[in-house]
């Protein structure tokens, strides 16, 4: 994967205020997000309600759920 840091929103849930909602996650430059051995990858999130920034721990399968849905086009 490049170094650009790619973004996301993906339902979640905030630690800091308990919000529930689309949290913006972003990929890190130092992380092997190709692995194919990899359990799960480091990624950063932001709370849009709090401004909660943190480091989290997303399992590989929400990973690639978020590459698909970020690739899917909208339904007209």
């Amino acid at each position: 994967m490049s170094n650009e840091s790619n973004q996301f929103k993906h339902w979640d849930e905030c630690d800091e205020c308990g919000f529930k909602g689309l949290i913006v996650f972003r990929t890190r430059a130092e992380e092997d997000y190709e692995d194919v051995d990899a359990l799960g990858f480091v990624m950063d999130s932001t709370c849009p309600e709090c401004g909660c920034e943190e480091a989290v721990l997303v399992v590989v399968e929400t990973y690639h759920e978020m590459l698909v849905l970020s690739t899917a086009k909208p339904e007209t």
